[in-house]
């Protein structure tokens, strides 16, 4: 066998490993991403003759009775013994892992005598991007006359544009004296209505 017939045999037997571990290679294709669940923002409908607030906390529909006063606090203007005050804020160090029960029933005991504390009955909030949040919400009247009506709301893993993601206590207060109660709770209504939590962190 001559040098040329020995680099065509060298060669064809190269051509053919070269083929076969083509062959017994499985093909690489990219691993697809999971598609990121997309979040259903909710869409608010605003009551009739009520005016709409979208705020980095929170947003809501106010009756035109009422004046809004740093985002906060929706007063009325005729009484100043009327007025919806509406928070959000961390928990304290000593409500660390206390249900949203416990929290009302807490809160409740600071307007009120302890021996007769608020009845709180379970309500359902929905925050902006249509998730079913639980809340405890009480009617009583203080020892100065006042009704009030109270609602403590806990959304986890919400930013207050603080970059932190934790547990957001969401506080609304509705007050009006005693005798003009009747005449002011529909309006107060509107906004326990149409109360939904945000994240300043965005979605």
């Amino acid at each position: 066998m001559n040098i040329y017939q020995a680099i065509f045999r060298f060669a064809t037997l190269l051509l053919w490993s070269v083929v076969l571990l083509a062959a017994c290679t499985s093909p690489s294709y990219p691993t697809p991403r999971p598609t990121a669940e997309a979040v259903q923002l909710l869409t608010p409908i605003s009551a009739e003759g009520a005016v709409f607030f979208d705020g980095c906390m929170y947003m809501a529909s106010y009756p035109s009775e009422l004046a809004t006063e740093d985002g906060m606090l929706f007063l009325s203007l005729d009484d100043e013994f009327v007025s919806v005050l509406i928070s959000a804020r961390r928990r304290a160090d000593d409500e660390q892992g206390m249900s949203p029960q416990a929290l009302a029933a807490q809160r409740g005991a600071q307007w009120t005598a302890p021996s007769i504390p608020p009845s709180f009955e379970p309500v359902t909030v929905t925050d902006y991007t249509n998730h079913a949040l639980d809340g405890f919400q009480a009617n009583f009247v203080t020892g100065e006359g006042q009704h009030v009506r109270l609602m403590i709301v806990v959304r986890p893993q919400t930013m207050l544009g603080d970059l932190l993601s934790d547990d957001v206590v969401y506080e609304i207060v509705a007050q009006a004296p005693g005798e003009a109660w009747a005449e002011w709770q529909p309006l107060f209504e509107i906004i326990f209505q149409t109360f939904h939590p945000k994240d300043c962190g965005g979605v």
